[in-house]
């Protein structure tokens, strides 16, 4: 008898225990999430070519503010002193007294072509006659730096600018493959090219001139960098 209550009981409370079973109707509706982007046309301003993330102090007396709008842009470039010298009658190198020479290059595009700048430099001028014949502008062991994360640009670690020669390559931004997302190209954003002096001296190693023997003449002399900046990357 028992035993006959106590199956019972377990009956019951398997009933009361047991799930109701419950039958649901399921829908299904999409919507959009929609943004639009637009190519910038403001300009860039100089970035501190130690803090990228920092805005420069610059003048123009320090180098060109170019102001160059839109999205794939130059936006500066510094002048380089090389100081005042007795002549000398054999051939001398002289550093730069330009302590944070460095241009700037701003890609803003959102295509991932790549770019790539070149340099040359005319023939010094006295301000009457072309002078200092033969003389070559160097750049070594520059960098390139900047706020962004993504890969930046190779920069050429020896430069040499035969003045009234040929343009020279400085740096190239890899374009990203067909079909590679967007963050694989290089030089994406804003990016600072630089020859930082490393020196304790007043003097910067990294940008120097050569004069040739025979050829200093008295007087102020003025050659003409033109950095060139171009879609795609160099060759």
């Amino acid at each position: 008898m028992k035993n006959k209550k106590t199956i019972l009981a377990t009956l019951a409370l398997g009933l009361i225990a047991a799930p109701t079973i419950l039958t649901a109707n399921v829908y299904a509706a999409d919507s959009n999430a929609t943004v639009e982007f637009t190519a910038p046309t403001d300009s860039v301003d100089p970035v501190d070519p130690e803090d990228p993330s920092q805005p420069g102090d610059v003048d123009e007396d320090d180098g060109n503010i170019t102001g160059e709008t839109g999205p794939f842009t130059l936006d500066y470039v510094s002048h380089i002193d090389f100081g005042s010298h007795e002549i000398s009658p054999s051939s001398q190198v002289y550093n730069s007294t330009t302590e944070r020479p460095y241009i700037q290059v701003s890609d803003r595009r959102g295509t991932g072509e790549g770019w790539n700048v070149t340099a040359s430099a005319s023939t010094f001028n006295d301000g009457s006659d072309p002078s200092l014949p033969g003389s070559v502008i160097s750049f070594a062991d520059g960098d390139a730096i900047s706020a962004s994360t993504t890969d930046g640009p190779t920069v050429n670690g020896s430069i040499d600018l035969a003045t009234g020669g040929d343009a020279v390559q400085v740096a190239s931004a890899e374009a990203r493959e067909s079909g590679a997302a967007l963050n694989t190209a290089e030089g994406l954003g804003t990016w600072v090219v630089r020859w930082l002096s490393e020196d304790t001296t007043d003097t910067n190693e990294k940008v120097s001139l050569n004069v040739p023997e025979a050829s200093a003449t008295e007087g102020n002399h003025t050659s003409t960098i033109t950095w060139t900046l171009t879609s795609g990357p160099g060759q």
